[in-house]
């Protein structure tokens, strides 16, 4: 075996390891904790990785409900003239997530992000987190150019709260797929094992 891939095969060893750890140490059962450190490593990080994306989801739907439901009012902006769609379609369409894969840097990179564009008639309307900050912190008074100023926002979304108020049901729907994931060996949770998966944590409410 070449240094390269003898190399390649700790990394993938050590991203594994910090894989399962990081699983055990979000899993408050301690029967699942002990279950999952005796299974084969590779197995087990799987498992985790599996059981990491519904929370990801559920954590992405949220964001997107929250912006949906910013009270604005109903005066047209600029935005909606140009594009004709308003800012809050425009940066709930924006909302990505990347989910956790492989053995290497991926292993439990997962998260929530900004980053899409919606179009009309070919034009672009490019959203950022900017724009979703502004919703969510509102703005100071401030200039706009050309002698023009804007009178400052109130905070008009409350999405860190309501990503905060998921955290009991993200740890029960993670100790969930947990479970499943040991049962079937750490295979991907298909759409109708999930709606299971699911119901569970719900009933453990």
């Amino acid at each position: 075996m070449s240094d390269r891939r003898a190399f390649n095969r700790l990394k993938g060893q050590a991203a594994r390891g910090v894989t399962v750890a990081f699983g055990i140490d979000l899993l408050g059962a301690s029967e699942l904790q002990n279950r999952l450190e005796a299974m084969d490593k590779k197995i087990a990080a799987k498992i985790v990785q599996n059981a990491i994306k519904p929370i990801v989801r559920m954590g992405r739907a949220e964001w997107k409900k929250g912006i949906r439901a910013a009270r604005v009012g109903s005066k047209t902006t600029a935005f909606r003239r140009k594009y004709g769609q308003g800012l809050r379609q425009a940066l709930a369409q924006s909302v990505k997530a990347r989910m956790p894969s492989g053995a290497g840097k991926n292993a439990l990179r997962a998260y929530i992000s900004l980053g899409g564009r919606s179009t009309k008639k070919g034009e672009k309307a490019i959203t950022n987190a900017g724009q979703a900050m502004w919703l969510e912190y509102g703005t100071r008074p401030h200039g706009l150019g050309r002698g023009r100023k804007h009178p400052g926002a109130a905070p008009i979304t409350n999405v860190r709260e309501r990503i905060e108020q998921l955290q009991p049901k993200a740890r029960r729907l993670f100790e969930e797929a947990i479970i499943e994931g040991m049962a079937t060996g750490g295979k991907t949770i298909k759409a109708q094992r999930m709606k299971a998966v699911r119901a569970r944590a719900e009933l453990l409410k």
